[in-house]
């Protein structure tokens, strides 16, 4: 039960990290270019502050998520090699 939540979890939070992601890289990456550049840097600075303590957030959750959920499925054995990139 433990495994299902925490799957659940990890992939909410990767999911809305991914969403947020493909928001900004098409809706409001290409917009940026349309208006001037001083209302873009005004806006830019604005947003940035809302987004910054939302996309942590959501950057951590899925980080710590995925990892509890490979410590869960592996038993413990691959604790040490969780976060280690593969050759």
């Amino acid at each position: 039960m433990r495994v299902r939540i925490t799957k659940a979890i990890a992939v909410t939070a990767t999911g809305l990290l991914a969403g947020a992601f493909g928001y900004g890289a098409v809706n409001l990456g290409p917009t940026f270019w349309k208006v001037p550049v001083d209302m873009r840097l005004s806006f830019h600075a604005e947003l940035m502050k809302m987004n910054s303590p939302v996309m942590l957030t959501a950057m951590g959750a899925a980080a710590l998520s995925s990892l509890a959920l490979t410590l869960q499925t592996s038993g413990g054995r691959g604790g040490g090699a969780a976060g280690a990139p593969r050759v």
